[in-house]
């Protein structure tokens, strides 16, 4: 199965500041993803009639640990 589609991301990302590279810190991001317009679901290889179209639209919470600034 196949759904191509433009989407936008709205998000807000949480980080502190890290003065030394040589520690982890956490960053979090939540946020809100959805597609732009409707678009059919498709089947590689094959015909298909009467095919859902939906807007894919999902909240998100992204937990990430680096080193950087």
């Amino acid at each position: 199965m196949e759904h191509n589609t433009a989407i936008v991301d709205f998000n807000i990302t949480l980080k502190s500041m890290n003065k030394n590279r040589t520690v982890f810190y956490p960053e979090c991001r939540v946020g809100y993803k959805s597609s732009i317009k409707k678009n059919e679901w498709k089947i590689i290889g094959a015909k298909a009639t009467n095919i859902l179209s939906d807007r894919l639209g999902s909240f998100y919470v992204q937990l990430v640990w680096g080193i950087g600034r």
